[in-house]
């Protein structure tokens, strides 16, 4: 078998094997597609300049691949023994011929027999030999059938080995896109030496290092060295058992440990076994999970402020009114007078940690107006400090704008955050505040929607907050002060999102102090002061008010004052109670010309659905609803939910008089 430029390929000689054909005959007629045959005789050259001992026909057939010529096969077929025959046949009828000739002399009819009969004989030959040439013929067809059939084979066998590198190729483009594609770190090492044989991309982003510099090494170098018995355990193990109370590292060119969640798998490839690993970076999802803790704790601490808050403010509301009635009582005693106003103190005091617990509550919503902060963020700071050896340094702009705001709420926020700076300065030192107007540009500052803004920095000069305390000094209950409650900073970050997404940020050096600024839409468009009532509602009590609450001590309490101002008052400890009440009295000669409902009852009907079967009963009801919930809805919009007022707990004796009168005056 010879390839496209004649070198010898397969032979039965295995000598020759490697050797060229460049003889004329090969390129002008093999390798053009041409059958080329010749018989060559015993001890005579063949077309390749081989002798040959035998008689053979020299046969070359070419190989054809995609419509050209490829090769050739190279054929001898021994006709020896046939030309052997052919020969003794030709040299007896010689010798016959001979003799005959001697013999002509003697008998010409005899010679003239002989003769015929050798020529029959000659003929018959001829006819052999024709059809041994025919034989020859179909043998060499049918062996260039066979050589064209297993060309037309090899080339099929081709196509297909070609198709599947190109499939193998494809599959192996297709493995590689999706691993390098993988969200997870993807880490390929041999099972049984620990060693790293291939990486993916994740996986050079999560060790902080180029494949190259992490393939060949062991799998131990990827964790903490500090903890090598541990990994050392689990590598051995393939990680297949990781101990679920423990969180797994790998350790970050930088030093940095990240947390990672680990499964694998062993596989077998190429007759060696391989450790498929599949390491995916906890980091985000253990600060979700953070924040929704954070998120956890907020909402129980809500839940247990709004229960807190509108149990104390029951007590402060029947202790304000009875300090307010013996106020009255002892008009004239100096002595009792000022310890009346220590009380009533100590009462304004608890009424603002009421409102500090009603921040994380749903109750503690801001009810917004109009407001200046200048006189608000003095009078809080001098009020903090106030004896405590820490100067106020206070500069505050003149034209300073005002907000959207809870004056109450907003005094929150400046004492807490001036306390804990207090706190920080240790009884020495100067408190710096500054009150400013800032515009917030598109890029200015990111998480601040653009526009006018109120900016109040607090800043003292103490150690600073260290850096591993920073991001959980907003958080209710946290606290690193054995006297503390872990409410302040946190009470004071809930009120100011609370005001139309404002923000507080936080600046610390260690050994230099801290800045808290904060950050408050300002009102759009021209202020003015917000307005009061024109004049005083000065009429005199008379009549009878029906007063609803489920706690005793504030219905008692709520009498007495409403007694004090001529009032004729009955109690009702539930809604079923007053609605009932308040029909008989409606059928009867004295009708009650004014009811008070508190707007959440214990196991009975509330403030809220009694007021609208009162209101059904009697369109002219007049009707107050008390909470200590001050910003719930019904109580910043009363009369969309059939109120006609709303004083909220604690109240003064003043204010429970003013809001009746006003509701009999039909003021609000």
């Amino acid at each position: 078998m010879f390839s496209a430029n004649g070198e010898i390929l397969f032979s039965t000689d295995s000598e020759e094997i490697g050797q060229v054909n460049d003889q004329d005959y090969f390129r002008s007629v093999v390798m053009r597609g041409k059958n080329f045959t010749k018989m060559v005789r015993r001890d005579t050259r063949t077309l390749e300049g081989r002798t040959v001992t035998r008689d053979v026909i020299e046969t070359y057939v070419p190989i054809f691949g995609r419509d050209r010529v490829v090769g050739a096969f190279e054929i001898y077929y021994d006709i020896t023994e046939l030309r052997e025959m052919f020969g003794n046949i030709i040299h007896r009828s010689t010798f016959v011929i001979y003799g005959v000739s001697i013999l002509l002399t003697t008998s010409l009819l005899i010679s003239l027999f002989i003769l015929s009969k050798n020529i029959s004989a000659r003929l018959r030959t001829e006819k052999v030999l024709a059809e041994r040439e025919e034989e020859l013929e179909d043998l060499i067809g049918q062996r260039t059938a066979q050589l064209s059939a297993a060309n037309l084979q090899m080339e099929e066998d081709s196509r297909k080995r070609r198709e599947i590198e190109q499939d193998l190729r494809v599959a192996e483009e297709r493995y590689r896109a999706l691993v390098e594609m993988a969200w997870d770190a993807i880490i390929i090492a041999d099972a049984d030496s620990g060693l790293i044989t291939d990486v993916n991309r994740k996986a050079t982003e999560l060790i902080g290092r180029r494949a190259p510099e992490i393939v060949g090494r062991h799998l131990l170098s990827l964790h903490p060295v500090d903890e090598g018995g541990l990994y050392a355990g689990l590598v051995k193990n393939h990680y297949s058992s990781p101990p679920s109370d423990t969180l797994l590292y790998v350790q970050h060119s930088s030093g940095r440990r990240i947390p990672v969640e680990i499964s694998a798998a062993i596989l077998a490839h190429g007759g060696r076994r391989i450790l498929l690993g599949i390491f995916r970076d906890m980091t985000r999802r253990m600060k979700i999970e953070k924040e929704l803790q954070k998120a956890e704790q907020l909402r129980t601490a809500s839940l247990l402020a709004g229960g807190i808050a509108h149990d104390f403010n029951n007590l402060l509301t029947a202790i304000q009114a009875n300090v307010s009635m013996a106020h009255q009582e002892a008009a004239g005693s100096g002595t009792i007078a000022k310890r009346l106003e220590g009380i009533e103190e100590a009462v304004n005091r608890a009424r603002g940690m009421t409102r500090q617990l009603l921040s994380f509550a749903r109750g503690g919503r801001p009810v917004t107006k109009p407001v200046r902060l200048d006189a608000i963020i003095r009078d809080s700071a001098a009020f903090v400090l106030q004896g405590s050896g820490v100067k106020c340094d206070c500069e505050i702009a003149p034209d300073l704008w005002p907000v959207n705001g809870d004056a109450d709420q907003l005094s929150q926020v400046v004492n807490n955050i001036v306390i804990n700076a207090s706190q920080a300065l240790q009884g020495r030192g100067v408190c710096r505040i500054r009150g400013e107007n800032v515009t917030i540009r598109e890029d200015d500052r990111p998480g601040l929607p653009p526009g006018r803004y109120i900016r109040i920095d607090i800043r003292d000069e103490g150690p600073g907050i260290p850096e591993d305390k920073l991001d959980r000094i907003f958080e209710p209950f946290y606290t690193t002060k054995p006297q503390g409650t872990g409410l302040g900073l946190s009470s004071a970050h809930a009120i100011v999102q609370q005001h139309g997404g404002g923000q507080i940020r936080v600046e610390t050096r260690a050994g230099e102090g801290t800045t808290f600024s904060v950050f408050l839409p300002a009102v759009p468009g021209p202020f003015g002061e917000s307005g009061t009532a024109s004049g005083e509602v000065d009429l005199k009590g008379a009549g009878r008010v029906l007063v609803m609450d489920d706690e005793a001590m504030i219905r008692d309490t709520a009498a007495n004052q409403l007694n004090f101002f001529g009032y004729e008052v009955d109690t009702a400890a539930d809604g079923e109670t007053a609605v009932r009440m308040y029909k008989e009295a409606l059928a009867g000669p004295r009708p009650y010309a004014a009811v008070i409902l508190d707007l959440t009852v214990s196991g009975g009907m509330g403030g809220k659905e009694a007021a609208g079967i009162l209101r059904g009963i009697d369109p002219d009801v007049r009707i107050i609803v008390t909470s200590g919930y001050h910003a719930d809805p019904v109580m910043t919009s009363p009369r969309e939910y059939g109120f006609d007022g709303a004083v909220a707990k604690p109240y003064r004796m003043d204010e429970l008089e003013k809001a009746v009168k006003a509701v009999l005056a039909g003021r609000v």
